[in-house]
């Protein structure tokens, strides 16, 4: 059996493709169904993997990577706009010839633009396709690729209305297992905390990190390092900038309790996770789904001009459920960060009643249900 999955180069599409893999290899191996397990392959066709500790993961995965070259939609001037279609031309063959030699028995995808020529080939080549929305408004990619779409599966129900009812189920989010592994003992001796009584807070604003919430949090570092750990993703762009500024904003006795990374790899994250309690975040629904899982409280910072406005529409459809604080970046200070983060974190009351909220959320066997709709697609 030959299962290709396919997505996007961030860290959204990425992961909840890794945590399929995951349970496909499973299911795939000494297990059920035996007739496959001797043959068993899966592929990654897409977009490079820029990130090199994602990159790792996929390859100690078993996961066989075929890059393709990909044009990106742009919502702003850039002469990267004029040169793109090409790119996607060019893609477009690459992806022809190697889903040729590959003629998988079922492709997956979890949407980008890069995803979009892999979905085509498949329908061309008659392979069944399972495609995934992580958010509640779908992107451009998965709009134009439900037409291919064998099955579709969604993480948010608010997204069943953009898809056809007859092929469409919700089904969640996939989350890595072992995200779920880490530990407080393992967080201590990774983070080396300077104040071990205090709680963790932990910044994250995507596998990209992000700007505006990378600037609130230094804002605030004065302040919060009085009172909390915090571990901070910011993001490969702008980590050096930060470093230098870290020098000069803050004491050297406060920077025993700022632990910040560009990019958290698996076994960080997960000790992170394991450690915190609170969460700072983008909307991402990846992001959402992983906080969820975990059953931590949060605060969501949406970011303001997402595609669709979907980072908005996920925030408030995960803040319905009363797990997380949606604040609104336009017009947030840090000092109202702070005044959130203690409301919730201060308040045993207000704490566990965001935690009960998570579990309202999040759905625990979605990567097995896609897995295992995969299996029966290949058959």
């Amino acid at each position: 059996m030959r299962i290709v999955l396919t997505g996007g180069g961030s860290g959204g599409h990425l992961f909840p493709l890794l945590a399929v893999a995951e349970k496909l290899k499973q299911k795939l191996s000494t297990g059920s169904p035996t007739e496959f397990s001797s043959q068993a392959e899966i592929y990654y066709v897409g977009p490079a993997i820029e990130n090199q500790d994602i990159l790792n993961d996929f390859q100690q995965n078993g996961i066989f990577c075929r890059f393709i070259l990909a044009g990106k939609v742009r919502r702003y001037f850039s002469w990267q706009n004029f040169t793109d279609p090409f790119k996607t031309l060019a893609g477009f063959f690459q992806t022809f010839w190697m889903m040729f030699r590959i003629m998988p028995d079922a492709v997956f995808s979890k949407g980008g633009f890069g995803a979009i020529s892999v979905c085509v080939i498949s329908k061309i080549f008659f392979i069944p396709l399972i495609i995934h929305e992580s958010d509640s408004v779908p992107g451009l990619s998965n709009k134009i690729c439900k037409f291919f779409a064998t099955k579709v599966g969604t993480a948010f129900p608010q997204a069943l209305q953009y898809f056809p009812a007859k092929k469409t189920a919700v089904v969640g989010n996939p989350v890595r297992e072992k995200i779920l592994m880490g530990s407080k003992e393992s967080a201590g001796h990774l983070f080396n905390f300077a104040v071990v009584a205090n709680p963790v807070i932990l910044v994250l604003g995507g596998s990209q990190g992000a700007e505006s919430i990378n600037d609130l949090i230094f804002a605030a570092l004065p302040d919060l390092l009085k009172k909390y750990e915090t571990i901070h993703q910011t993001g490969f762009n702008q980590f050096d900038e930060l470093q230098q500024e870290l020098k000069v904003e803050i004491s050297d006795e406060l920077k025993k309790s700022y632990h910040m990374f560009p990019f958290l790899n698996l076994e960080q994250i997960s000790s992170a996770y394991a450690a915190c309690s609170l969460i700072v975040s983008r909307a991402g629904a990846g992001s959402m789904f992983e906080i969820a899982s975990l059953g931590k409280p949060s605060i969501i910072i949406p970011l303001p001009d997402s595609a669709s406005d979907h980072q908005r529409e996920n925030a408030y459809a995960y803040a319905s459920t009363g797990a997380t604080v949606v604040l609104e970046q336009q017009n947030l200070t840090h000092h109202m960060l702070i005044e959130n983060i203690d409301r919730i974190v201060k308040n045993p009351q207000v704490y566990q009643k965001m935690v009960e909220a998570t579990k309202q959320f999040f759905t625990p066997n979605s990567a097995e249900v896609i897995a295992e709709a995969m299996i029966e697609l290949a058959k």
